[in-house]
């Protein structure tokens, strides 16, 4: 059965000058992958003069400044869905894209449910979350569990905010992490769901923890339908270790034709 996987896989929070994380894309069983790059910005100015010769007055209208544009924060959630699991827990779920002209970092996804009198019935967070920071123009993956959620309600409202990225965050979590050999497998019986597996690797030279693996299913028309996700099985992931990870899918029944794999770690001091 044909299936392909677009494993994006970027940092908790971005450095000025921090790699971007590697994109792979698995079409029957190949893959290519696009190195990461690192992107860093430098200003050059001091031009130098003629030792012992005054400079002249100018003449004339003065230059005038080249304007700074200020950086710009935003995020926007779309793609957004809900379900409720075999406990009829209610789950929110969707997408966040940095639309702004900074790297976003401490993202934060709230979401309301209102009644047909305008009041807030239930609330809830975004606690599952594929990149809590994002380079402009990119995205990931949430999901949010909504507290003593109703059987029904008349709007609900999803609000979503982040800060820049700063050195004393990023310096906390780790990047060089690469999933492989991930597949989906489909329910055993009519009790079962679907479940996803794979191992992730250590390409880097230093030793990460708490290493989470999150994943997205979509439908064949790009919908997004379930997102979850789960520890690797090893706490502690050394230069060149790997280690196994396996995510329950609960109330999917059928694999999706398309599946979105984040990985993120913290550094080990």
């Amino acid at each position: 059965m044909k299936r392909w996987l677009t494993v994006a896989i970027f940092g908790l929070f971005l450095l000025p000058a921090l790699a971007c994380g590697s994109t792979t894309t698995t079409t029957n069983n190949s893959a290519t992958t696009t190195p990461a790059t690192n992107r860093s910005t430098a200003t050059v100015g001091a031009a130098g003069g003629n030792a012992g010769t005054p400079a002249k007055a100018a003449t004339g209208a003065a230059a005038k400044p080249t304007p700074t544009t200020a950086a710009k924060i935003a995020v926007e959630t779309g793609n957004v869905a809900n379900y409720r699991d075999s406990l009829g827990n209610l789950y929110f779920i969707g997408e966040v894209v940095n639309t702004g002209t900074a790297d976003a970092a401490n993202i934060q996804i709230a979401v309301s449910l209102l009644d047909a009198g305008g009041q807030t019935v239930a609330t809830g967070q975004a606690s599952a979350l594929g990149l809590p920071a994002l380079k402009p123009g990119q995205k990931t993956v949430w999901r949010a569990l909504i507290n003593n959620a109703p059987e029904t309600w008349q709007e609900q409202r999803v609000q979503a905010q982040a800060s820049q990225a700063n050195a004393l965050l990023t310096a906390a979590y780790y990047l060089d992490l690469q999933p492989a050999g991930v597949t989906l497998t489909p329910p055993a019986n009519e009790y079962g769901w679907v479940k996803a597996s794979g191992q992730v690797t250590n390409t880097g030279q230093g030793a990460a923890t708490f290493v989470v693996v999150t994943i997205g299913l979509y439908g064949a028309n790009g919908k997004l339908l379930a997102v979850a996700d789960g520890a690797t099985k090893l706490q502690q992931l050394t230069a060149g270790g790997s280690a196994p990870f396996a995510i329950d899918f609960v109330r999917v029944k059928e694999i999706p034709p398309k599946f979105e794999v984040y990985v993120h770690g913290v550094k080990q001091p």
